[in-house]
């Protein structure tokens, strides 16, 4: 049996086939267990697959240090960049280490109460 697994608007969406292969993106995995282990870390252990992000960095103006940001647009290819609406309403892009928006610091995953994961 072969699933393919894919990321769609409302959540995931799960594909019956045919073959010897589970995929999931550009993940593939070979037996059940595999398959699990990249949803769990796909989705977050299974729980919700919203991600936040905060800063305590304070030198832009768009951005307030502190503030719960949720992310959007998740690269799941490198798990490393993502997108936030920013104070001013725009869509930025941003790299979870090294961003440019922080001034080449660091994003800090939390849960959406701020709480450091």
């Amino acid at each position: 049996m072969k699933l393919t697994i894919r990321k769609c608007e409302n959540g995931w969406l799960i594909v019956d086939g045919s073959g010897p292969q589970y995929i999931c993106k550009d993940y593939v995995a070979t037996d059940v267990e595999s398959l699990c282990a990249v949803v769990r870390k796909l989705c977050g252990s299974g729980e919700s697959t919203k991600r936040y992000v905060k800063t305590d960095y304070d030198e832009r103006y768009y951005l307030t240090a502190g503030k719960v940001y949720e992310v959007t647009d998740w690269d799941f290819d490198s798990l490393t960049s993502f997108n936030i609406t920013d104070d001013a309403g725009d869509k930025i892009f941003c790299r979870l280490k090294g961003c440019d928006h922080l001034g080449g610091g660091n994003w800090i995953e939390c849960d959406a109460d701020g709480e450091p994961k």
